[in-house]
């Protein structure tokens, strides 16, 4: 029963000590990364010239502009082949506008 205390209590110090070398140099690095990473995760419509930052519609046929640095996909690709869009995104910053579509039904519950 000693050995099983011994054991319960130098394990229960192990997993102190890593929560706080977590809590102390971990966290703050991460928590600074993320916020770095949050100032180019958003992209507001001022910022899309139509040149440099393009909103690029796949179901269209219209092509893309090759200064553009930076596209955001939307829509099906309906009119394109993987390979000749993967050739044309090759070497430019990419991001995809997502739509979640929720259709709101009513039901009616009989009790």
């Amino acid at each position: 029963m000693k050995k099983f205390t011994n054991l319960r209590n130098s394990l229960f110090l192990i997993f102190l000590v890593s929560s706080v070398v977590l809590i102390v140099f971990f966290l703050p690095e991460r928590v600074a990364y993320d916020r770095k990473g949050m100032e180019f995760s958003f992209l507001f419509d001022d910022m899309i010239d139509g040149k440099r930052v393009v909103l690029f519609d796949l179901s269209s046929r219209k092509d893309l502009p090759p200064e553009a640095e930076i596209v955001i996909l939307k829509g099906e690709p309906l009119f394109w082949e993987p390979q000749e869009l993967a050739e044309k995104l090759k070497g430019k910053w990419l991001g995809i506008v997502e739509f979640d579509h929720l259709t709101i039904s009513q039901e009616k519950s009989h009790f």
